[in-house]
């Protein structure tokens, strides 16, 4: 009973049994967190970074220019439905003599004139043109769809990065909790070794225990900056930022509550942005097969040309030329090169709509797994809250035991391990319960800033 006391006189611990146990677990760590990272954090929050990720994003800004681009392309091939004209002068001096129809005109002394105002029209060639239109303009809707799906994506890889930071914050925090699990053991082993109630091989086991934990920190905190370098990129801020959650408990957010699975697929296979870019490459491609069988289409031009010439003497008389040519071709190559191309095009455009086919597959499976993953993620955060509470409880009995000499060391170790490593998978849950609901939002075509701020609530 001495040898009991002394354990309690050293520790200065005024218990008797593991409901008085120290409980690590409520305390606030983020002044330690902070200090570990070793800079002054920038409070951000998801709604924040949503934003600026919009606002900075240099790879969606790339892609808005490419979507103008192509919109000034499509509106450019317009000019190829209006005809060629022009303005066209001239003076000419004539000096000396001159065979006119075999008749010689000497001492020719004059000054000829020309003014006039020309035409061309390729009818044959605007009708082509229509063609290269329609098919400008389904590149366009493509381009615009591209820059879409870079923008949902961004919202995506914005919002995952950011619950996967809140998550390394997490596992540091818990990895202190056990740090102090741990610093508090090895003071008991120590205080039971003194007192003779308990073996060198104690703390020796403690020690060992308490320098893993910090190793297992070390790698932590180098995730946590890692995490915060990559997330800094995406919103577009400086990547030294040490950008740093405002949450310090991660909560669920059910995004799909409204929508059941076959609604959110059904949905899919007409806004997704992938399909709907792949469906314009494949009209625009039917648009330049249809261009082709032009090659098989009478080419017809109108010239028009009104002027007026003469001489200085004589003075200007008017003068109109109207001319319309007909030139029947005989296709590219005597139609083997038109029709060459026309099956080559034709292939390509089957082999993009069987990519489409698989594309929308694609989307189905990656829609379902996530309905799965969630569903998954949603049941084991009911039981991992209860092993929490289990093994919560288990390491303070098994520390009280120990302390009362009547439990080894080693099960201490052991509870205290679960203890940790259930908080971890508490924390990871919540996340992935969170991802597997963005990656439905996502694959579905249908994330948004507003839904995914649905609820949010820090």
């Amino acid at each position: 009973m001495r040898k009991i006391l002394l354990i309690f006189i050293t520790l200065l611990l005024p218990f008797s049994n593991a409901e008085r146990i120290i409980d690590f677990d409520n305390l606030d760590y983020e002044a330690e967190i902070i200090q570990l990272i070793n800079q002054d954090p920038v409070y951000i929050d998801l709604r924040e970074c949503i934003y600026l990720a919009l606002i900075n994003n240099a790879y969606l800004k790339s892609r808005k220019s490419l979507y103008d681009s192509k919109n000034y392309e499509y509106k450019y091939s317009f000019a190829s439905l209006l005809p060629d004209a022009g303005l066209q002068g001239y003076t000419r001096i004539i000096k000396g003599q001159l065979l006119v129809g075999g008749a010689l005109i000497e001492d020719l002394n004059e000054v000829a004139l020309y003014g006039g105002l020309w035409a061309q029209y390729d009818v044959t060639g605007a009708v082509r043109n229509i063609f290269e239109i329609l098919s400008r303009k389904n590149l366009k809707l493509a381009q615009h769809y591209d820059f879409t799906g870079t923008r949902q994506e961004l919202l995506y890889k914005t919002a995952s990065g950011y619950y996967e930071l809140m998550l390394t914050k997490l596992i540091v925090q818990n990895l202190l909790i056990a740090l102090k699990d741990r610093t508090y053991q090895l003071e008991i082993a120590k205080a039971r070794y003194e007192a003779g109630e308990a073996e060198k091989l104690d703390v020796i086991r403690s020690e060992v225990e308490v320098q893993e934990t910090k190793i297992n920190l070390i790698g932590a905190v180098n995730d946590l900056q890692v995490k915060q370098t990559q997330l800094a990129r995406i919103i577009g801020v400086d990547s030294y930022s040490p950008l740093f959650p405002i949450e310090k408990e991660i909560k669920e957010y059910t995004l799909t509550k409204n929508l059941t699975q076959k609604e959110i697929i059904d949905n899919a296979m007409v806004v997704v942005p992938k399909i709907k870019e792949m469906e314009e490459q494949i009209s625009s491609l039917k648009k330049q097969r249809g261009k082709l069988y032009m090659d098989i289409v009478p080419n017809v031009t109108l010239d028009y040309e009104a002027s007026y010439q003469g001489t200085v003497r004589l003075g200007l008389l008017p003068n109109t030329t109207f001319l319309a040519n007909v030139n029947i071709p005989l296709g590219d190559k005597l139609y083997v090169g038109t029709w060459a191309k026309i099956k080559a095009l034709s292939k390509e455009i089957e082999s993009k709509e069987y990519e489409l086919s698989y594309l929308k597959t694609e989307v189905r499976e990656n829609i379902i797994i996530s309905f799965f993953n969630s569903e998954r993620s949603r049941k084991e955060i009911i039981e991992n809250k209860k092993q929490h509470e289990m093994t919560k409880k288990a390491a303070e009995i098994a520390t009280a035991k120990y302390l009362e000499g009547i439990e080894e060391i080693i099960n201490v170790i052991n509870a205290q391990t679960n203890k940790t490593q259930t908080m971890i998978n508490l924390s990871s849950n919540k996340v992935n319960y969170n991802l597997h609901q963005l990656s439905i939002l996502y694959h579905a075509g249908i994330i948004s800033a507003d839904n995914i701020l649905n609820g949010y609530n820090p």
